[in-house]
């Protein structure tokens, strides 16, 4: 990136308005040569130029990636978390409770996704037993919200936080 600290602020300026320059010529398909010929530098500033660009846009990508993933990771938490409302109220019937944690299973393997998790080995596995047991436990008539301390259905509550 360059050592910019001792840089006057003139020369900083300049710096970024040659990399920026830059930038928009190499796009637009001129050779590193005619590049500092124009801007009155070396091929090697050039490079530098370049290469300073690139890993500044790369950088700015990663963050606004960043960004968009906890926003999208808010929002399936949300899903998540509604699901499993519905799925521990008393008052809603199997067939919705059944909805609710397939809800939960997709929205889980959607996380996992989100963050390179993979989903096939790793997650849903553990989802698919955890909702088979909670499944059986509500076809049976033992499933209430208020004694859902065993590992099977905590599973389920893990998985939604994760």
């Amino acid at each position: 990136m360059g050592s910019l600290g001792n840089t006057p602020a003139g020369t900083r300026e300049r710096m970024a308005h040659n990399r920026a320059k830059a930038m928009e010529l190499r796009i637009g398909g001129m050779s590193y040569r005619s590049i500092a010929e124009q801007l009155g530098v070396g091929s090697s500033s050039i490079t530098r130029y370049l290469q300073d660009g690139l890993t500044r846009l790369a950088q700015k990508e990663t963050e606004n990636a960043e960004q968009l993933r906890a926003i999208q990771h808010e929002r399936l938490e949300g899903i998540v978390t509604t699901a499993m409302n519905i799925a521990a109220n008393d008052g809603t019937t199997d067939e919705i409770k059944l909805r609710a944690l397939e809800t939960i299973r997709r929205t889980v393997e959607t996380i996992a996704r989100l963050f390179g998790l993979n989903v096939e080995q790793a997650i849903v596995s553990v989802d698919q037993r955890s909702v088979t047991f909670v499944i059986q436990q509500i076809e049976d008539g033992k499933h209430h919200p208020d004694n859902s301390s065993n590992a099977e259905t905590d599973g389920v509550h893990r998985l939604a936080s994760a």
